[in-house]
């Protein structure tokens, strides 16, 4: 008995910044642990964002837009696909890290923005990047609990808490994706989980929110070498667990952190082919870059019903989360 994903939905900020933006702001800056520039002044232009991380564009949310507004939307679109009314659902999960106010959580403003009256528990989830798996998995124990209905939102508002002096800024922006669990009985769904959680040897400080409120990756080549470490063996640790071959995937859905992470992520894996990428219009969206990502798969057909999918991110902490499931 598991969890099957019914239903899936996106929402993107209408307002669109592209790398123009940030070449009219040189130059841009690195930033250490204790938000200090470092190095020289970076120079930024449209081909060193492209080749350095895949961005082109990303989205922006409105001054008064936060992110239960834009979890609301996507959630709207998972029910709609879902067939369901907001009462139908009896969880909400939220992850994020950019929420207006640390209570009430942005879960409870989504359930009261979407009218679910028949909700028995609403809650935040804080795991950075690596939320949108993380959550799943735990909707997915819900669901087998209660044969409830859950619902998984994965938001985030980076761009708020961006500085767009540091020369990591181009790599973020706004958005929300949103799944819908229930109830199966057949060998179909969240089938696997896989995760890890490594602060020691100063990788808590690989990312982080500074004093000033902004977000910092003082250690972008540390981050880079460890998120492909982690998601290569995330991915590996659920094929062994389902006794998948890479001619049985279908589709993985990586953390969009960075161009590169992405196609060296591919190679390991012997998957090239069948990773999904959206980064060059979005950016890094934090939890959202999966649950996006997967609503896009199934919006462009690249998952179907029967599609054996793997969902692998990686975040602040360091964590580290996965699943395999069968759409």
């Amino acid at each position: 008995m598991v969890s099957k994903i019914v239903g899936v939905g996106h929402y993107l900020p209408e307002k669109v910044i592209t790398n123009s933006y940030f070449e009219e702001r040189n130059p841009l800056f690195q930033y250490d642990q204790n938000e200090e520039r470092t190095g020289e002044p970076i120079i930024t232009s449209d081909e060193w964002i492209m080749r350095r991380m895949g961005v082109a564009e990303r989205r922006e949310a409105g001054k008064d837009e936060y992110v239960h507004h834009l979890g609301a939307e996507a959630a709207k679109r998972a029910l709609c696909m879902a067939g369901m009314q907001p009462d139908d659902l009896d969880g909400i999960m939220l992850t994020s890290v950019t929420q207006k106010t640390r209570f009430p959580s942005a879960a409870i403003e989504v359930q009261k923005l979407i009218g679910a009256r028949n909700v028995k528990e609403a809650f935040d989830i804080g795991a950075a990047c690596a939320g949108f798996p993380l959550a799943l998995y735990h909707a997915d124990l819900a669901v087998q609990a209660s044969r409830g209905n859950y619902l998984v939102v994965a938001v985030d508002t980076l761009r708020k808490i961006t500085d767009d002096t540091d020369a990591n800024a181009p790599l973020f922006g706004d958005g929300a994706g949103a799944a819908i669990l229930s109830y199966t009985d057949k060998r179909e769904g969240i089938l696997a989980y896989s995760s890890g959680s490594n602060p020691f040897d100063g990788k808590s400080g690989w990312i982080l929110q500074g004093e000033s409120g902004k977000l910092r990756m003082p250690e972008g080549k540390s981050v880079m070498r460890e998120a492909i470490e982690s998601m290569v063996s995330l991915s590996k640790d659920i094929k062994n667990q389902l006794g998948w071959d890479n001619k049985d995937i279908d589709l993985i859905i990586p953390h969009q952190a960075n161009i590169r992470i992405l196609k060296q992520v591919g190679e390991r894996l012997g998957l090239e082919g069948k990773v999904f990428i959206n980064i060059e219009k979005y950016g890094n969206m934090s939890p959202a870059t999966c649950a996006v990502g997967m609503s896009e798969a199934v919006e462009q057909g690249k998952i179907k019903e029967g599609s054996k999918a793997i969902i692998v991110s990686f975040g602040a902490g360091l964590i580290y989360t996965g699943v395999g499931l069968v759409y």
